[in-house]
Parts: C-alpha cells; structure tokens; sequence
C-alpha cells in the first residue's frame, strides 16, 4: 500500500496505481478510503478494473448526487465484464431463441442489434477491459440479473437526459443481448426500448427489424400481446413503418411490403406504404395504382387523395404532359374539399 501511495503523490493521474490502491483498502476493510481514492478520477484509461463492490458502491452516490457524467463512466466500468459476455456468446446471437414472454426472439433483430454495436468506442471498451476482467477469472455471478437490468436502465436514462442516442442505444443493444438479462423475469425491458432508442440514434436497420418482428408477432400471436384490438396494434406497427421508411430506403423493406401485401391482399395501409415507396423511389406508376386500390375503398380519404395528387405532379413534371397537371390540380381540389369536409 505505502508504495502505490507514493506512486500517487509523485503522479496523482497514474491511473492503475490508484486502482490497486483501492483495491487493498477494500480488502483490509478500508471501504471509505477506498471509495475516495477513486472518487473524482477518470479510469477510463486503466487497464483492468476496479473493485466490482467499489464500482457499485461509487455508482450509487454519483447517481444520487445527478453526477451524470461520471455516473455513466463509473457504470460503464461496472457493466463492462457483463457486456462482454455478449461478445463471448457472439455465435448463438443468430440462433432462434425464446423470451422469457414465450415469444420467439427475431434472429435478424439480434443481429442487427450486434451491428449496432460493432466498430464502437463502447465495442472497443468492453472489449479490452472485459477480457482482462475475463483472465482474471473475475466472477460476472455476484450481481444478480435484476440489478444488472437497473444499472443498464439508470445508465440508458442518463444517456437520454444528456442526448447522447448512439451511445444510449449501444447499451440498450448490449443489454438487450445480455444473456442473464435474457434469462430473467425483465428481459422483455430493452426489447420494447429498441424502436425508441433506434429512432433517437437514427439507427433504422435496428428500427426496422424490430416493426418487422412486432408485426409477424402481431399476425401469429396477437391475443397474447398487448391488451389492445387488433386493429390498433396494426395501425401503430404501420406508422412505425412508414416512420422509418420516410426517413430510410432499402431493397429489403420494399420486399418485405410486397411479401406483406401476397399475405393480405387488399389490406388498405399495406397498399398505402407501399404505394408510398414507390412515390419516394420514383417509380410512379406502381404508386398511382396502389394509390388508387386504397381510394377505391375509401374515396372519401383526403390524406389519399393528396398523395394521388402528388403522384399526378410528380408524373407530369417527370414526363411534361400538360394533361397531367390538370388532373394534379383537379385531385388537388378533392384533396382540399375532403380535408374541408373533415374539419366541419
């Protein structure tokens, strides 16, 4: 002990000779010392981590105190050794596994979410630190899952509060992945965050996977979800949709619609998504005749007669036909008595 105090007197920012430091006072029952020989450092470049008790000891008063900076430092050391149990399972995240809801997790969602996490600063973190923890045989064992849960959901909160997206959903990825969160009571927590925390970082691959899920979850199963009709749960699984798809296109998400659609035929806000990303890709015709299956049924609709207005503007500036624009303007006017009639 006399010489890592040395060590710090000549250079209190040695970050590895304060950690041992602390370390042997939490061992000969020095728990204050230890915490305030840790208190106010930044750790980040050590290399291997402090006392697990220590950690969660300092990460309760930061919490408290709204130290939010140092917090989310302080918990992420704490979280380290678990997340990199992620990586070490990395080759079943493929694997069709179930919830603890009895729901069969997407396999493409779970790979997503690993994307999400790839090629990170927080990758790279865990990485380094979690094996060293690994080589020293530290035990992951000693905080059970639910506490585990609290700590992801108090650091993904502090990371909200200080809009940091990326970050806040790489953590919500890895406790998504997490497998003893998996295996307990809460698992279903981070898989509901997804969507929320995907949005927020702009991550759209992670977005789509998870509507995509929700909605084969919806079709096979949906008196077991939530305690909702049918029809609103789908209305809200398509706004979702069209919410990523307005802001990210894909091949993929265009086959997906049109697999939909083979599936239930007729469905009015299929044909309208559908419609919709062929207006945003340029292939108008596809949109107008989708466009035109959904006012067929509801003629009455002022949101879709704008988007067959649309469609008209779009074809007429495309290909220069005179014709085109009267009939925008035209569908234009419908759109305006419609909506007209809507307000009164």
């Amino acid at each position: 002990m006399e010489s890592f105090e040395k060590v710090l007197q000549v250079n209190p920012g040695h970050v590895d000779a304060r950690i041992n430091l602390s370390g042997l006072q939490q061992k000969i029952g020095q728990s204050d010392r230890a915490l305030e020989t840790l208190q106010d450092y930044d750790l980040d470049t050590c290399t291997h981590l402090p006392d697990e008790r220590l950690l969660i000891r300092q990460a309760d008063v930061l919490f408290d105190s709204h130290k939010t900076e140092q917090f989310v430092r302080c918990c992420r050391m704490l979280l380290t050794p678990h997340f990199y149990e992620v990586h070490r399972n990395q080759e079943t995240i493929g694997r069709r596994r179930s919830s603890k809801t009895g729901f069969f997790l997407s396999s493409t969602l779970r790979i997503a979410a690993m994307n999400a996490i790839t090629n990170t600063n927080w990758e790279k973190f865990v990485r380094r630190l979690g094996a060293a923890a690994f080589n020293e045989r530290r035990s992951v064992d000693d905080i059970d899952p639910a506490l585990l849960h609290d700590y992801c959901l108090k650091l993904i909160e502090c990371l909200l509060s200080a809009e940091r997206f990326q970050d806040m959903l790489v953590v919500c990825c890895y406790a998504f992945l997490q497998p003893r969160i998996n295996r307990s009571e809460k698992s279903s927590t981070f898989q509901n965050l997804l969507y929320f925390v995907a949005i927020k970082a702009q991550c759209w691959s992670v977005a789509f996977e998870y509507v995509r899920w929700y909605h084969m979850l919806t079709n096979t199963a949906h008196q077991l979800t939530l305690p909702n009709s049918r029809e609103v749960l789908f209305r809200r699984i398509f706004n979702a949709m069209n919410y990523v798809f307005v802001h990210s296109q894909n091949v993929c998400y265009h086959r997906y619609i049109m697999r939909a659609l083979s599936k239930a035929p007729g469905n009015p806000a299929l044909q309208a998504i559908s419609g919709n990303n062929s207006l945003i890709t340029g292939t108008y015709r596809h949109a107008l005749g989708e466009y035109l299956r959904v006012w067929n049924q509801d003629k009455n609709n002022p949101l879709i007669c704008l988007l067959l207005a649309l469609t008209f503007i779009h074809m007429s500036c495309k290909k220069d036909l005179s014709s085109r624009h009267m009939i925008g303007i035209r569908i234009i006017n419908e759109y305006l008595k419609s909506s007209w009639k809507t307000r009164n």
